[in-house]
């Protein structure tokens, strides 16, 4: 019954390393520390996507746009949608990830802000 539980979360923690917003081990993580928290009795236990905030692995902003591929129940919400209307991700920001020098952790440029002879914002 535990398994079918955490459906949801892992689908939701392999949607957001395909997006490349966490890593692998940063989902195992934060699905391993809710598994603990379910053998402590503790409820309510915090969503992934919480626990990854929490944690900093997962932006704020990033989480409030990929929220609706996380669910409780089954047949809720969006999970596994790959429509284009439904996309968590800008446009600008899918672009920007397809160049690895973006990538600066958890974040990704979109573009500069400004630059100098110090270096580019």
């Amino acid at each position: 019954m535990q398994n079918t539980a955490g459906e949801p979360e892992k689908l939701y923690g392999e949607h957001l390393i395909e997006y490349g917003l966490v890593t692998a081990e940063q989902v195992r993580e934060c699905l391993a520390l809710q598994g603990e928290l379910r053998s402590r009795n503790v409820t309510p236990v915090p969503r992934l996507g919480d626990l990854l905030v929490q944690k900093g692995y997962l932006a704020g902003e990033a989480y409030r746009k990929t929220i609706s591929l996380q669910t409780d129940q089954p047949g809720e919400g969006k999970k596994g949608s790959t429509s284009p209307e439904e996309d968590p991700l800008p446009p600008e920001v899918k672009q920007a990830l397809e160049h690895g020098e973006s990538r600066f952790g958890k974040y990704v440029r979109v573009s500069p802000l400004g630059a100098g002879g110090m270096g580019e914002v």
